[in-house]
């Protein structure tokens, strides 16, 4: 059980990053060394150096982003995590943004090891499978998370 609770406490702090919109910091206090990513079942990253690296044009691109986070499933005993994020933002040019991405992480030794994100065509063709497709819609009400958390990231700059 005390392996459990390091889980938890990570996974939870994990997701209080991604509420503040501190992506770089999400990743560089949770995933592993060599954790990999995957869009859309592409490897586009090996480790989180190159995952880091990735995040630079995304912080450049926008200068707010909030969300809403959906659908946490989680299963201690395998480390696995999936959840629905909503995100919508405002560029640099002033445009506003909206993307759907659904994350599937695997967790060990209290860091992301893997992590798949399918969003567009690919996000359409698991729900179409019913493999994504989540049973409601609202705001993620997780009570380890403060409730202005869980149910909307905050607006903010990113990076800042």
């Amino acid at each position: 059980m005390s392996h459990q609770i390091p889980f938890r406490a990570n996974l939870d702090d994990f997701l209080l990053n991604l509420a503040r919109g501190d992506l770089l910091d999400a990743v560089g206090a949770h995933y592993a060394s060599d954790a990999r990513l995957y869009e859309n079942d592409i490897l586009v990253a090996r480790d989180k150096r190159t995952v880091l690296r990735k995040l630079q044009p995304v912080l450049r691109r926008f200068a707010m982003v909030r969300g809403t986070f959906d659908e946490l499933t989680c299963d201690r005993a395998t480390g696995r995590v999936r959840f629905f994020c909503r995100i919508d933002g405002v560029d640099i040019d002033g445009r506003v943004v909206r993307e759907e991405v659904f994350h599937a992480q695997v967790w060990s030794d209290g860091k992301v090891a893997e992590e798949r994100q399918y969003r567009g065509d690919a996000l359409a063709r698991l729900f179409a499978r019913n493999v994504a497709a989540p049973r409601r819609r609202g705001p993620l009400l997780v009570p380890s998370l403060p409730a202005s958390a869980s149910a909307v990231m905050a607006a903010r700059p990113l990076g800042a």
